[in-house]
Parts: structure tokens; sequence; C-alpha cells
């Protein structure tokens, strides 16, 4: 049998996913596990899989089929930010963002540029993001698919994000 690149990379899934899942896992009946796993991997007989896997105090192995594996691309928040920061100093308002948001509350002005930001862009995870990273209290987070506003103290959603979440004073 050949190995090819994209067999060896299944086989190294396979086994880091297993590996991973099963880290603690304690096996009552090893001489099962192969059977439960093939009832498992059937729908016809899935069920009858978790009856046995409840009888035996066990969990079914569920084989991994890398060709069903979604892969999403990483997009960190400096990504966002970034973002944000490039539309900034294409409307003239400076890569400076701390100098919009210490402006006078009152005012509006932060307010204003991320209605600004969010009317031309429609970028909902970069506003969230520079939120976050500045601590802004006063700025209700959006809903990252929908852009209705969260009440104003709620914490960010995390659907798509991928960074830490910063508590609202």
């Amino acid at each position: 049998m050949e190995l090819t690149k994209k067999k060896l990379e299944q086989l190294i899934m396979e086994e880091y996913v297993r590996s991973v899942g099963d880290e603690y896992r304690k096996i009552n009946r090893p001489e099962y596990t192969e059977k439960l796993a093939s009832l498992y991997q059937n729908p016809d007989t899935r069920e009858q899989a978790e009856i046995y896997a409840d009888e035996f105090d066990d969990k079914p192995e569920i084989a991994f089929d890398s060709n069903e594996m979604e892969t999403k691309p990483y997009v960190s928040d400096n990504d966002r930010i970034r973002t944000f920061r490039k539309w900034m100093v294409s409307k003239g308002y400076g890569p400076q963002i701390r100098r919009i948001l210490q402006g006078p509350i009152w005012d509006g002005y932060a307010q204003r540029v991320f209605k600004e930001f969010l009317d031309e862009t429609r970028n909902y995870r970069a506003y969230n993001a520079v939120l976050a990273a500045y601590r802004v209290n006063y700025i209700p987070f959006l809903d990252e698919e929908t852009g209705a506003p969260l009440p104003l103290g709620s914490p960010r959603p995390f659907r798509g994000t991928n960074t830490y979440h910063y508590p609202r004073p």
C-alpha cells in the first residue's frame, strides 16, 4: 500500500482525534469496542449501539472522517482591529483609535464614528473586537449575525470570535 500525503494526513488526524477524545476515558469492555463502533456508524443500528453502550457504561468510539471536516480560516482580533484602523485612515480620522474613544462621551463623537463604520462596512465582528479590545463601556456590543444592539453591559457575543472576552466594568 502506497502512503500518499492525503492518506497520511487522514491517519494523523484520526489518531489525534481519537487520542484527544479518549485521553482519560476508561474502557470497561475493550473486547466490544470495535463492534460497538461499527454498530454506531450505521444509522439503522445507532440506537442499538447506544443501548449497548449504556449497558456497558461506555461510549461508542466515533470514527473520524477527514472529508467531512470543515476548515475555517483563523482571523484574530488584531486583524479585525487593523481592518477598523485602515477604515479610519481612509476616512481621514487617523490611525489612533484611542483618540476617538477618549473624546468627550457626551458629544457622541465615538458613537458617530462607529455608526459610520457600520453603515459602510456592516462588519459587526470588527466593531465588537474594537469595543472589547479598548474596553469601551458606553457603546453596546452588536449581535454578530443580525447587527441588533445587545443590552449595554452585556458580554461580547462569542459565536464567531476567537479571543478572550473582557468583562465589562
